[in-house]
């Protein structure tokens, strides 16, 4: 997995979009003609899918919460609270895969 951390780092200057289900982002985006360009993108549901072996739709508060114990600051379902949660989320993904400690 330090491969996988060491290729994140690189693309695209060291930046990369994390979301969770990006599809249905994507699609949102594209409704409204919003183009992001040629950004490097990570997907924590895709990532958990491989982690576990499973086709499931597992909303990102569930997997935060229930399976990685991250808990959401505020009530709000909005861009901020999920943009740490998911952030987070990425980053026990890979603690877990790995053994590396993030942050």
């Amino acid at each position: 997995m330090n491969e996988e951390l060491a290729a994140l780092r690189e693309m695209n200057g060291g930046g990369f979009l994390c979301r969770h289900a990006l599809a249905g982002d994507l699609a949102w985006l594209a409704r409204d003609s919003v183009c992001i360009g040629d950004v490097a993108m990570v997907d924590t549901l895709e990532l958990e899918r491989a982690l576990i072996g499973t086709h499931e739709c597992i909303g990102v508060e569930r997997l935060a919460h229930d399976i990685y114990g991250i808990h959401k600051h505020g009530v709000a379902h909005n861009g901020g609270n999920d943009a740490v949660v998911t952030a987070s989320l990425l980053a026990r993904q890979v603690q877990r895969r790995s053994g590396y400690q993030i942050g």
